[in-house]
């Protein structure tokens, strides 16, 4: 688990000036777009292009690794950097599709454990969680077994076409304690166990496979009941007067993106600097501000209100139910599970 206490982190204002004709002039970045990349462009984008002169060129996508992948082993690269899941960032690692990064270029001193690795640089914390529409739901489910339960709670489930989160949740549903998922997923038995819960509620599952479509059928009364990012649960309400609310106390999955370059990139040291940049403190705050999603330079929360931290999911209290993420294990299991599981949805 993610300790939010930490020492405090002094970065150089001085080392992170750009040294104008020494680097690239223009820098190529995907990310998830909708409200993560509007946070993004304001809070970090345009302020680093301005400091730098540095033009950053945007794309979007969902996080298809396989869209990194094959951009790599073509020698076509359509980016610089991307913010990839944890999982896939070290499936991508052990694959050399990214640069490798020199950590000591980093001071992590006030960067939660782990923020610095040798492919990738961490950037958002956020929590999938239960999320319902308030204004069709007065009552709504405290765990995730109750998600499950559509003769309390009938109607359609919005859930994610991927393992990263509906398998620990299956489990979660079914009664295996946070502390014991992975290892039970990590068996055959524990699988099997996963899937058969997932049959229970397969009727009723209308998948999304991005931000946007996750919100659209909350908000569209597609579903009333979904698995969603909390950030975008937080924003929806901001911009669309939504009435949507999470069940924090059902529990939450835990993932990290991470920045990375990719292999071939001939902007890397212009894609450190900007990485340095992104993790100043004030860069930090101005993020969770637009968008609740943790960051990782806890210098940045002295900055926020209290009531600019309450939707945050790496509060003290949202941290109690969390499962985070174990990229060990999905970097053992992702493909097999994967496989099957799309098997599984489309049969």
């Amino acid at each position: 688990m993610f300790r939010i206490k930490g020492r405090h982190l002094v970065i150089s204002f001085a080392g992170l000036l750009i040294a104008g004709t020494a680097h690239a002039q223009e820098l190529r970045i995907v990310s998830w777009g909708g409200a993560v990349s509007d946070a993004y462009r304001a809070a970090m984008w345009e302020p680093y292009m301005k400091q730098s002169g540095v033009k950053l060129v945007e794309d979007l996508y969902s996080g298809e690794f396989g869209k990194i992948k094959s951009q790599v082993e073509a020698g076509n690269l359509q980016w610089d950097v991307a913010d990839p899941e944890w999982p896939e960032v070290e499936q991508g690692c052990r694959e050399g599709l990214f640069e490798k990064i020199d950590v000591s270029q980093f001071d992590g001193t006030d960067l939660i454990k782990g923020a610095i690795s040798e492919c990738g640089v961490m950037t958002i914390l956020g929590g999938t969680v239960l999320a319902y529409n308030n204004e069709k739901i007065s009552d709504p489910p405290k765990s995730w077994a109750e998600f499950w339960d559509v003769t309390k709670y009938p109607g359609k489930r919005g859930m994610r076409r991927a393992i990263t989160e509906t398998l620990p949740m299956a489990l979660m549903a079914d009664g295996v304690p946070n502390g014991e998922i992975y290892k039970v997923l990590a068996t055959k038995e524990g699988q099997d166990r996963a899937f058969r819960k997932l049959d229970e509620l397969k009727p009723h599952i209308v998948w999304w496979t991005s931000g946007t479509e996750q919100i659209q059928g909350l908000l569209t009364g597609e579903y009333d009941l979904a698995m969603a990012w909390n950030g975008r649960i937080t924003t929806a309400n901001k911009e669309e007067g939504s009435k949507l609310a999470i069940a924090w106390d059902a529990g939450q999955v835990l993932n990290g993106d991470r920045w990375v370059i990719l292999k071939g990139s001939p902007n890397k040291q212009q894609a450190l600097d900007f990485m340095k940049f992104a993790l100043q403190p004030e860069q930090q705050a101005a993020f969770m501000r637009l968008i609740p999603y943790g960051q990782v330079n806890q210098k940045a929360y002295a900055l926020l209100s209290e009531e600019e931290k309450k939707d945050l999911p790496t509060t003290e209290a949202h941290l109690k139910n969390a499962l985070l993420v174990d990229p060990a294990f999905f970097l053992e299991h992702r493909e097999a599970l994967t496989e099957r599981f799309e098997k599984w949805v489309t049969e």
